[in-house]
């Protein structure tokens, strides 16, 4: 899942959520609120990382790291260890778990 597709399923399950159902998507990859001035990117947003961590119950821990090249590799998951996310940056295991929790609360 790319970067943009991140960013566009994250708005979707917080606009939904938060009934605000008019934001437009920016040609930088962001998401903007119609009739405000507010960017939505929670790839760069670290505040708005760990309130969606928090409010979707996802913890994340720093998995491993590639003692060779210094890789590090971050798993993120569901208190309930439900869903599972392996990735190279938190932010983005974070937000590809609340998007996996969040399809499969759908697809019940």
């Amino acid at each position: 899942m790319t970067d943009l597709d991140i960013c566009q399923k994250i708005a979707e399950i917080v606009f939904q959520e938060s009934e605000m159902n008019g934001w437009d998507y920016s040609e930088c990859g962001t998401f903007i609120v119609t009739g405000e001035d507010n960017e939505f990117n929670p790839l760069t947003d670290k505040a708005l990382c760990f309130d969606l961590m928090v409010k979707h119950e996802v913890q994340v821990v720093l998995f491993s790291e590639e003692v060779d090249t210094g890789v590090l590799e971050y798993i993120a998951s569901d208190i309930n260890d439900n869903v599972v996310i392996y990735d190279k940056d938190p932010q983005r295991a974070i937000f590809l778990a609340i998007i996996a929790k969040h399809e499969g609360l759908n697809n019940e």
